[in-house]
């Protein structure tokens, strides 16, 4: 298949409007080959000497826009169905052109494995109370493989059956569906070089070797912050959060152990804002979700979609009643509901297209998200200190007894969040697995969830690797 793009500026004086003639012998001979080929016109499509050309895809401009819309037309992600204003020829006259309907990226697999084991892990999780229902999303390819949702909303046999649309709180799935590509964009565009001290931003981030941390240290769970304070209790104003932490003492030298530290993630949250004079809710709504089409993911969902959210915990002491629709975590509660760390909702549906744009390596719908050496560089293991499974954002399967299972191969990376969510990537194999349940719900206390992730996510991919 072949593509070839011309460039045509009207110029002035010369009368006609045509492309070179060692441009056209080049199209001739291309066109010989006997290889299906599609002309691309950018710019003016008006050309005198078009009727041999063929298949001719008309952008009407050199601009951004265009150059989305064509590749969109191109990848069948965009319908095409202009229809030509003027006559350019007697084969291509007034009113002529084609439809063609777009298609989504992820189209349902011709063959599906057989899940029936994985199934039965969701089921027996749910008879066992370890929550109430599920939803999960297998991708393979670029095919969807699977998309099963299980149980209810609540233990309530009233309570909704959770179905495809039905929208989960991430919890630090957060940390690398909102934080971490908004780190990646800005370290693109050169405003926020990973290896940059965080005094850069925060002067009065010194002492006890705080001048060393780095945004990749506090990335990489590695700075020496605490891992956790309880702010909302401690009735710390949202205001005086990052000012606390940024005079906190660092509990050990940066880059000598990995602590997973929520305080590090809301630091980078506030770096961004800082850097881009923006939200973290506005940048990764127009830099991500919306670009990827992901219409159910955001943080302090509207009122409208409670009926779709799932309930988390019954908190007795700080919100008095069944926490739904607003945030889960407490420290991302008081924060206001936008935080680094945590305060995502979301569906499997929608993750989807977010891991299929990071096994791609950054290249989804025919538009570029990130530069694959950006994906490589952020999903690879750092190993600060030596031995740590961390990369940047991300976390990697430890080398065994890994909740994500024992079939995912090296170079495999994904996350976790404490509400009962995970997200796996195997880029080697093309393979990403999403799971979403409210396993907090109605307490955090009850156990099991370790040994339903490590059981399902083997029986996925035992699925889906078999022959």
């Amino acid at each position: 298949f072949i593509l070839c793009s011309l460039w045509i500026r009207v110029r002035m004086n010369l009368g006609t409007v045509t492309i070179d003639e060692s441009h056209r012998g080049t199209i001739t001979h291309l066109q010989n080959m006997g290889i299906p080929m599609v002309t691309l016109s950018f710019g003016s499509p008006y050309l005198q000497d078009v009727d041999e050309i063929g298949t001719y895809l008309c952008g009407y401009g050199y601009g951004s826009v265009s150059q989305y819309a064509m590749a969109g037309g191109i990848f069948g992600v965009a319908p095409i169905t202009g229809k030509l204003p003027v006559q350019l020829s007697p084969a291509f006259r007034l009113g002529h052109g084609m439809t063609v309907m777009g298609r989504k990226m992820l189209t349902p697999a011709a063959t599906v494995p057989d899940f029936s084991e994985a199934k039965e892990v969701l089921e027996s999780a749910i008879e066992d109370s370890i929550f109430p229902g599920a939803q999960t999303v297998v991708i393979k390819e670029g095919e969807l493989l699977w998309s099963y949702q299980t149980g209810r909303q609540t233990y309530d046999p009233g309570s909704p059956v959770v179905r495809e649309n039905t929208i989960y709180d991430l919890a630090s799935l957060t940390k690398v569906v909102a934080t971490t590509p908004l780190v990646m964009n800005l370290v693109e565009k050169k405003l926020l070089p990973v290896d940059e001290p965080v005094r850069d931003f925060f002067p009065q981030f010194v002492g006890n070797g705080k001048e060393n941390v780095t945004i990749q240290h506090l990335l990489t769970h590695s700075s020496g912050l605490p891992p956790y304070v309880r702010f909302f209790e401690q009735g710390v104003p949202p205001d005086e959060v990052v000012p606390t932490i940024i005079d906190m003492e660092l509990e050990y030298p940066p880059g000598d152990s990995t602590v997973y530290s929520d305080l590090g993630m809301i630091l980078v949250g506030s770096i961004i804002e800082k850097v881009t004079g923006r939200t973290l809710d506005d940048l990764s709504r127009s830099w991500i979700y919306q670009p990827l089409g992901m219409r159910r993911t955001f943080y302090r969902p509207e009122s409208g979609y409670l009926p779709e959210i799932v309930p988390t915990e019954v908190d007795s002491v700080y919100r008095k009643g069944v926490v739904h629709g607003v945030v889960h975590d407490e420290n991302a509660w008081w924060l206001g509901g936008v935080a680094g760390h945590a305060g995502l909702f979301s569906t499997a549906s929608d993750l989807a297209q977010y891991t299929q744009m990071m096994m791609d390596g950054g290249l989804f719908g025919g538009r570029r998200y990130f530069k694959k050496a950006t994906v490589d560089k952020f999903t690879h293991r750092k190993d600060i200190p030596p031995g740590s499974t961390r990369a940047l954002g991300w976390d990697t399967p430890s080398d065994s007894l890994s909740s994500a299972g024992d079939y995912f191969t090296d170079g495999s990376f994904g996350h976790l969040g404490f509400t009962g969510t995970s997200l796996w990537i195997d880029p080697n194999r093309r393979i990403a697995v999403i799971l979403l349940t409210n396993r907090v719900h109605p307490t955090r206390e009850r156990g099991g969830m370790y040994e339903v992730r490590r059981q399902f996510y083997s029986a996925v991919m035992k699925a889906v690797l078999v022959p």
